[in-house]
């Protein structure tokens, strides 16, 4: 039975007690006690006492557990982003960088390091700043947001980046948005060149 103390007790063994430590992974075990006074028994407060204790340890291993898998989808997480081309960052719930992918350097010409700690929408041209912060704030709490902007490179050039960001909710520090933009600057160049004959004729 889930969480239910057994009371062992016999001319022929020691009272003892034991409680099953369940978490929601399955059964880790049981905490047992045991006594070698045969005349001790075990009262329904010392057998709460076990189950609290029983339970307790359930949660802490849950934990660590859950911990565990958090620290390894996140070292998941970096090892993809630092072999992508594509831009990845993490920003949060106020436009700040938390995260930028060494993909950045490549683009923009500015270390990543740097970027953490930044207002991401300073980097973003001036007169594209009010449609992003509309579609950053769009995405709240939960939800997508897509977005194509300009943003600066460390040689004062502007890029114009295509992206769109995930959203996220629940963690102690508030929502989060997870990005993954692309350089489209050459694309968008290539495309107003074939748009000039067509608006010459």
């Amino acid at each position: 039975m889930r969480n239910s103390a057994i009371v062992l007790s016999s001319a022929a063994i020691a009272p003892s007690a034991g409680n099953p430590i369940h978490t929601e992974s399955g059964w880790w075990g049981t905490l047992g006690v045991a006594t070698y006074r045969a005349d001790l028994h075990f009262d329904e407060a010392e057998i709460a006492l076990l189950r609290t204790a029983a339970n307790a340890i359930g949660a802490a291993l849950e934990r660590a557990h859950q911990e565990h898998a958090l620290r390894e989808s996140e070292a998941r997480f970096r090892r993809i982003a630092e072999q992508a081309f594509d831009l990845i960052w993490e920003c949060d719930a106020g436009g700040r960088f938390l995260y930028a992918s060494p993909s950045h350097e490549a683009v923009f010409g500015v270390a990543t390091d740097s970027l953490v700690g930044q207002y991401a929408l300073e980097r973003v041209h001036p007169d594209d700043r009010e449609e992003t912060r509309r579609a950053f704030a769009a995405g709240h709490p939960d939800g997508t947001a897509r977005m194509i902007f300009r943003m600066r490179h460390e040689d004062g050039s502007w890029r114009w980046i295509e992206a769109i960001g995930r959203f996220q909710a629940g963690r102690s520090s508030g929502p989060q948005a997870v990005i993954i933009g692309r350089d489209v600057t050459e694309r968008r160049r290539l495309d107003e060149e074939r748009a000039r004959p067509e608006q010459a004729m």
